[in-house]
Parts: C-alpha cells; sequence; structure tokens
C-alpha cells in the first residue's frame, strides 16, 4: 500500500503542525538542487523557526516519493493542519504558488497537488454558492479546458481510438459536434486551468460525474495509465467531489 510504502517522518506528519506545513511545502520543491536552494531560501523568511527545521528535516526525504506517493503524502500533511487559522491557511498556498513559479514553470504533478490543498482548505471554510442547478456555458468550456489538458498527456496515436475518445468526450460534456481534439504535444498546464476547476465545481453534480467518466476513459485509453494522468485524474475527483476508478490504480 502506498501509506505504508511512505517514510516514517511523512507518515506521522499529523502529529506535529510544524512538519505538516513543511511537507506541504517540500512537495513542491524542485528535483535540481540550484533551483531548490533558491526556492528555500525565498520561503525562509516566512517560515517560523519551528517550520524551517521541519523542513530541512523532511525535504530529502520528500525529494525521494514517487507521484503516486505525493497525493497520499500531501493528505497526511493537510490532516496536520486543521487548527491553522485561515490566513495562515491562505498563506501557505501563497507559498506553495511561490514555489511552484521559481523555475518559470508549472508540471501537471505540482498542479494537481496545488488544487487538492485549495480544496482542502475550501471545505474548511465553505463557499455560500451553491452549485448551479443548471448547466451553462461556462461550465462546458471549463470542462473542455480540462478535458484537453487531461488528454494532451498521453495521446492516443490509433485514429480509431481517437474518434471514439472525441465522441466520448461530445456525448459526456454535451459540446458542439465541431469540437476536434488537441493537437498540441506534451502537457499543456495553463494558470487559467484553477479558473476552469473551480467553475466547474460549481456545475450539477451529474454533469461533474460524466467529466470524470469521460476523463477516467481518457487515461485508460491505451490500457496504462501513467503517473501525471493518475494523479491529474484525482486531484479533478477530490476537487469535484466526486470518487473515480483509475484504471491499474
Amino acid at each position: 500500500m502506498l501509506l505504508a510504502a511512505l517514510p516514517a517522518v511523512v507518515r506521522a506528519a499529523g502529529r506535529s503542525e510544524a512538519r505538516a506545513y513543511a511537507i506541504c511545502c517540500a512537495l513542491f520543491l524542485s528535483d535540481q538542487k540550484s533551483v531548490r536552494d533558491s526556492q528555500v531560501q525565498q520561503i525562509s523568511s516566512q517560515l517560523k523557526a519551528d517550520q524551517q527545521q521541519a523542513l530541512m528535516d523532511v525535504q530529502g526525504f520528500v525529494l525521494e516519493l514517487t507521484p503516486e506517493q505525493r497525493i497520499p503524502a500531501l493528505e497526511l500533511a493537510m490532516s496536520g493542519l486543521h487548527r491553522l487559522p485561515s490566513s495562515a491557511l491562505d498563506e501557505l498556498i501563497s507559498l506553495c504558488r511561490r514555489l511552484i513559479d521559481a523555475d518559470g514553470k508549472i508540471s501537471p504533478l505540482e498542479w494537481s497537488l496545488l488544487q487538492m490543498l485549495r480544496r482542502h482548505f475550501k471545505l474548511r471554510n465553505p463557499s455560500a454558492e451553491a452549485p448551479h442547478a443548471e448547466l451553462g456555458s461556462a461550465d462546458k468550456k471549463a470542462a473542455e479546458h480540462l478535458i484537453n489538458a487531461l488528454y494532451l498527456l498521453d495521446t492516443p496515436v490509433d485514429s480509431a481510438k481517437q474518434e471514439e475518445v472525441r465522441a466520448a468526450i461530445i456525448a459526456a460534456l454535451q459540446l458542439s459536434d465541431t469540437y476536434s481534439l488537441p493537437v498540441t504535444k506534451g502537457p499543456v498546464i495553463e494558470p487559467s486551468l484553477e479558473k476552469d476547476l473551480d467553475t466547474l465545481a460549481q456545475s450539477p453534480a451529474c454533469y461533474r460525474k460524466s467529466f470524470l467518466e469521460v476523463a477516467r476513459q481518457i487515461v485508460s485509453a491505451n490500457n496504462a495509465v501513467t503517473a501525471e494522468e493518475g494523479v491529474l485524474l484525482r486531484a479533478f475527483a477530490f476537487a469535484l467531489d466526486c470518487p473515480v476508478e483509475v484504471l491499474g490504480s
């Protein structure tokens, strides 16, 4: 199991607020030492003494975690922050954004972890705005942007499979028949996707479920799920408050 495979210092994250805070930050540190040193220097002045020490203690362990292990590591860390006031949680998210921006790009893994962190704290301070009773054009556009980002992580090469995926997307997301699959190669994670995820989170529950089902079909299209696909799909499910089964999980 993923939890059992985590280092003891990570499994014990919930017992120490400073350690939990440090692990959240460490999950966004670069694996390149020069970038990582710069990141730590940027945020050190905003960390308390016990948080700074905890970051030094845990970062080596966190850097060794696989992408799949980082989700349960984040969940354990978030459980240790339940006493922090909202202002401190906002500051933590701001720190994590600064860590992500340090190298001028954002990976699917970084984006996914950040969205899970944001969603966790939103659940503690729920918005008064209820999900939409009816589906709107903004919901569809947001879903299209997010599904395209997921599709680009592992584009099927078989033309028949591509058409099957396209038809599934159109049906699930209620898009126009003129919708076409994106052709850009490689992951494309834009800052605007965060707003799209927030928009989709307010869409009707049945639409969110349809979105996640077609997302699951996309990552399973090649009968194999990459680490990036699995993490991004789980982040979608967490943020949209809908469970989803991932092939190979």
